[in-house]
């Protein structure tokens, strides 16, 4: 309920609601909406994959930077398809939690650094979310400049970002390889980071299963103001 009532103001989505006479402390009983699973996209028109996607993927940045509030399962089966009124069902609301105000700013801060190719900045956000541990950047900080480097000439692209454009994987994977072997900088991110990051990961999977095109700068610059570029002249 608490979900439905942040999307009430979003056509795009559907959410199935309690009945309250047959629920109890064991019971969740709720209404029956008819819908395809969410893999059947894969074959609608692009323009309907991209309306689709764009607004799950829109809904991911509302919980981290609007809701403070975030549905942390991204498992397909909690996606369903209504392709005639052309609206995404979402189900299953066990993993929904409370989203830190501290760690909603670290994102902001690591994708303001990416939208500006703010290099420092964004190891800096990267270190702070806890995706890279201080030890990383002592011993291996060369290797990850280059796997930076890599994602931002090809994450930073305005226009429509092809999902299926996996060309930079094995180039972010090899410099990767690198770090992964020194067992001593071995780290794992906070909980927190994990629970979010989990949702990001597995909307995007999505988005390469239905290979998605998104205007995806776009709509990150959106969520978390445009940033300031640095001066050509300087």
């Amino acid at each position: 309920r608490r979900y439905a009532d942040l999307l009430a103001d979003d056509p795009a989505f559907l959410l199935p609601e309690p009945y309250a006479p047959l629920c109890g402390p064991a019971v969740l009983a709720m209404d029956f909406i008819e819908a395809r699973p969410i893999e059947t996209l894969s074959a609608a028109p692009p323009e309907v994959r991209k309306r689709a996607l764009s607004a799950m993927m829109g809904l991911v940045l509302r919980e981290l930077f609007e809701f403070g509030f975030m549905q942390t399962d991204p498992n397909f089966a909690n996606f369903r398809w209504q392709p005639a009124e052309q609206r995404v069902v979402l189900l299953d609301f066990g993993a929904a939690r409370a989203i830190d105000p501290a760690t909603s700013a670290a994102y902001r801060a690591m994708m303001r650094a990416g939208l500006a190719a703010d290099r420092d900045g964004l190891r800096s956000a990267l270190v702070e979310i806890g995706f890279v541990a201080p030890a990383v950047l002592a011993r291996h900080g060369a290797a990850l400049d280059r796997m930076i480097a890599v994602l931002l000439d090809h994450l930073g692209k305005p226009g429509l970002f092809d999902f299926s454009d996996r060309s930079f994987v094995d180039r972010v994977r090899a410099e990767a390889e690198t770090i992964f072997a020194d067992r001593s900088a071995w780290h794992v991110p906070p909980a927190e980071t994990l629970f979010v990051q989990r949702k990001v990961s597995g909307t995007a999977l999505l988005a390469i299963r239905l290979k998605a095109r998104l205007p995806l700068r776009e709509m990150v610059e959106h969520a978390v103001g445009k940033p300031v570029l640095p001066d050509s002249r300087d």
